[in-house]
């Protein structure tokens, strides 16, 4: 009989031949995996300015230019011959008005733009302890950069123009005369039982001056922003011996309504005041008038006063 050999183990491990087709689909699975957990799961990015004001649009739905109805009055005078209202929001108004500019000739312009706002007041405080004006540092959407201003507001339906004076001080400094302090304020908010009545003049204007009991209040006038395109009635006002009437008024302790910009106090001497003023500090023209005109009244009393 032929004899029976032993198995031999092979001289090399043993190995499974490659397969092409399972390698390549694990091989695209390392590909596709991670991103489809990343397209799944969304990486949190900081967006850039122009990213946010997107967002801000799509949320918000843009701007809406009939989004009110306008509280104050619309302007006609002779030469007006017919006016479209354009848009509105509760402060301001477009139209466009037909105007007769010279009617010997027959000449008439019939796309004149006219812009009118909500009258409004400006208001210079000198403080009653050290004569120093306090004043806003703010921003403002059409002014770059910070600023200065003097405390104003618009004026309500119905309201004076003194009253609104007196209201803005209060709501946004928590300051206002020794009579108001007296007066016409509850502690929280200014009471005016006094409450000044709505006079008009010719023209059917609010007078604004100061008729009552209150001799701190000195009226500046009444003045248009913009003469041939309107900007409502500014009526501007100086608080002298301004006092504290709400708790932490004329600090910057004191919690102000009525105003989203980011808004801090300041303290002026009549010399800082100047030259703020010169340096172009107050960047918008009914400020600079209203501190100017306060500066002009003292300067003039204290001269009659020699």
């Amino acid at each position: 009989p032929v004899p029976t050999m032993a198995p031999q183990a092979p001289a090399y491990p043993y190995r499974a031949p490659i397969r092409k087709v399972p390698l390549a689909l694990a091989a695209l699975c390392l590909v596709i995996v991670p991103i489809a957990l990343f397209s799944w799961f969304p990486v949190r990015t900081t967006l850039n300015a122009d990213e946010r004001k997107q967002k801000l649009r799509d949320v918000h739905g843009g701007p809406q230019p009939f989004s009110g109805t306008f509280v104050g009055n619309g302007w006609k005078s002779p030469k007006t011959l017919d006016t479209k209202v354009v848009g509105e929001t509760k402060f301001a108004r477009l139209e466009v008005h037909s105007v007769m500019i010279d009617e010997e000739h027959n000449k008439i312009v019939n796309d004149w733009l006219f812009m009118e706002e909500a009258n409004h007041v400006n208001i210079a405080i000198q403080m009653q302890t050290d004569k120093k004006f306090l004043v806003m540092e703010t921003t403002k959407y059409a002014i770059p950069g910070k600023t200065l201003s003097p405390v104003g507001g618009f004026i309500d339906a119905g309201e004076s123009p003194l009253d609104a004076a007196k209201r803005e001080v209060m709501e946004e400094v928590g300051v206002g005369s020794p009579y108001t302090k007296e007066h016409e304020h509850d502690g929280t908010k200014w009471a005016h039982p006094n409450k000044q009545e709505l006079e008009m003049d010719e023209y059917n204007l609010p007078i604004g001056s100061n008729n009552g009991d209150d001799p701190d209040w000195i009226f500046l006038g009444r003045y248009r922003p913009a003469a041939n395109r309107g900007g409502g009635f500014l009526y501007t006002y100086l608080l002298k011996n301004a006092v504290p009437v709400m708790e932490h008024g004329g600090t910057p302790e004191f919690a102000g309504v009525g105003d989203d910009e980011d808004q801090s106090f300041q303290m002026l001497t009549d010399a800082e005041l100047q030259e703020a003023l010169l340096a172009g500090g107050f960047q918008e023209i009914k400020w600079t008038a209203t501190m100017s005109l306060a500066l002009q009244h003292l300067s003039t009393v204290k001269s009659e006063e020699l």
